[in-house]
């Protein structure tokens, strides 16, 4: 059926090239705006639940409610129309789903960089934030509805079980509503939802973030269910690169099982979220001045690892440096790339257009220290320090 669509065109202006994913209600296109001459994703409701009527009434809801907001980090909406089954046509994304991101950096043992997961958060709790101030609790907050684009910002998608003011719940009285890994316990039990509810579905994305799997895992549904409803909040274990347990707290909160202990608002959780990196940041610097004067004279890791025989020296570095760094480490680290680059660089409070080869040899460090741990450092240390000039 999906096949037989390729090449259709919709409304005579809406041409479907191919199939982008699929999933319970929907499947998602990749087309083209005939008379914009833009790509679009087209998202097309599957034809036998057209009969459905909560499920096409939520279907056509998610468009008129989205497509009357925006914000830099969720999802535009251009069109909604019916040809043989209901379409919404919306901006189509370069990017990659952040649980692919997660997956293929836990497939070898690691998490994301903990510089990368904070900032991730703190620009998806944005975009909850702008959804709450026009009464809309999203209850389907994961990774895999947010896409990280091509200007590596997280870009929420995904709105068919929005609930809003004023509107009458589509759904059977006591039905769970969400997807299962993380749903909070009202949600499970079918009961009242409302901001909290995705407060404690960030807090999943937190955990994910940090540790490279989800807080509750048990196999079948019933089991998950059980541990968000019954079990202990799981407890941060030490990660190689970082002390994560500083965010205990946060997780503690924002996972308690009635909605009342958990943040009140998202930007509670994002404030508590920025404190805690910052007070990890100023102790792990305090830590490198120590390390930076070792003790009997015995030279320091950090020391060891960033030697290099170029002197300080206020020159400037060329005014393409930041694009060949950003192609040095996007051929090691792919899409973490520029993320790693601009919180470097954010962290240092350099000019990067006037960078100085004293400032650019910090930049390179932040850089190391951030890298996921699967990456030869000292190999990349050495690339990114070739590019400064030669000491005349």
């Amino acid at each position: 059926m999906e096949h037989e669509l390729l090449g259709k065109i919709l409304n005579g202006r809406y041409r479907i090239d191919s199939v982008l994913g699929r999933g319970g209600m929907s499947t998602v296109f990749k087309g083209i705006d005939n008379t914009l001459g833009r790509a679009v994703a087209i998202k097309m409701i599957h034809p036998h639940l057209l009969d459905v009527v909560e499920i096409s009434e939520r279907f056509k809801r998610e468009a008129t409610v989205i497509a009357k907001l925006s914000h830099p980090n969720v999802v535009q909406v251009y069109d909604l129309i019916f040809d043989d089954s209901y379409y919404i046509i919306l901006e189509l994304i370069a990017g990659q789903p952040l649980d692919k991101i997660i997956a293929k950096l836990a497939g070898k043992g690691k998490q994301v960089p903990l510089a990368i997961a904070i900032r991730l958060m703190i620009y998806l709790a944005k975009a909850v934030i702008f959804l709450h101030s026009h009464d809309i609790v999203h209850r389907d907050l994961k990774p895999s509805n947010v896409i990280v684009n091509k200007d590596y910002q997280p870009i929420l998608l995904d709105f068919g079980v929005i609930k809003t003011k004023g509107n009458a719940e589509l759904t059977t009285a006591g039905m769970a509503i969400g997807s299962v890994s993380f749903m909070a316990p009202e949600q499970i039990e079918g009961t009242n939802v409302d901001h909290r509810t995705d407060i404690y579905a960030l807090g999943v994305i937190l955990f994910e973030l940090l540790t490279g799997h989800k807080p509750y895992m048990g196999g079948t549904m019933e089991r998950v269910f059980h541990q968000h409803l019954n079990g202990p909040i799981p407890q941060l274990d030490q990660r190689v690169d970082c002390d994560i347990t500083r965010f205990q707290p946060i997780i503690n909160r924002a996972l308690a099982k009635n909605p009342d202990d958990r943040f009140q608002k998202v930007l509670d959780f994002a404030q508590a979220l920025k404190d805690s990196y910052q007070q990890l940041k100023n102790s792990e610097q305090a830590e490198t001045k120590i390390m930076n004067h070792p003790v009997s004279g015995e030279s320091s890791t950090l020391d060891m690892v960033f030697q290099t025989t170029i002197t300080s020296n206020r020159a400037k570095m060329p005014a393409n440096w930041q694009v060949r760094v950003a192609e040095i480490l996007a051929e090691k680290i792919g899409v973490l790339s520029q993320l790693i680059i601009d919180d470097s660089l954010r962290s240092l409070r350099v000019n990067s257009p006037d960078l100085v080869i004293d400032d650019y040899s910090a930049f390179v460090r932040e850089v190391i220290r951030q890298l996921p741990s699967d990456v030869d450092q000292q190999q990349v240390n050495d690339t990114l320090l070739s590019i400064m000039p030669k000491r005349l």
